[in-house]
């Protein structure tokens, strides 16, 4: 969520909104929210009823696990009409696609960002879909 804020207004930009769903409570996601400076909409879903809805549970946590209700990391691409595009999910929680990736093979929209370096027959150019590589979590 915190990357995704960090280029809300790349995404903005392209006429596309931003929300997140969470099991945690609206208590733990305002304080997550307040400490990580995100100002997109945070949905929580403290028994995953739209989780399951969805068909994003992630059934590999134990019901027993403190974790249990957590959905598979991911994000729908939506048109202007609410119909899904596009969805981008992982099977691990810690692996995330980053804002930019989606942008770039999403939309074709490079980050702002690229490295050069010049050789005698070619031309190397990097890019990174993110700045930074860490990891946050509510």
């Amino acid at each position: 969520m915190v990357e995704l804020e960090q280029n809300a207004a790349r995404i903005h930009a392209q006429g596309l909104g931003l929300a997140a769903i969470s099991y945690d409570s609206v208590a733990i996601l305002k304080q997550f929210a307040d400490r990580s400076h995100i100002s997109l909409p945070l949905l929580s879903d403290p028994d995953s009823a739209v989780i399951r809805r969805y068909g994003i549970l992630n059934e590999t946590v134990a019901r027993e696990n403190s974790t249990y209700g957590i959905p598979y990391p991911g994000t729908y691409v939506l048109d202007r009409r609410g119909v899904v595009t596009a969805k981008y999910f992982e099977d691990d929680f810690r692996v995330r696609d980053t804002s930019e990736s989606i942008l770039l093979r999403q939309f074709g929209i490079q980050p702002p960002e690229q490295k050069a370096v010049d050789g005698i027959h070619a031309t190397l150019r990097a890019l990174a879909s993110a700045e930074e590589l860490g990891q946050d979590s509510a």
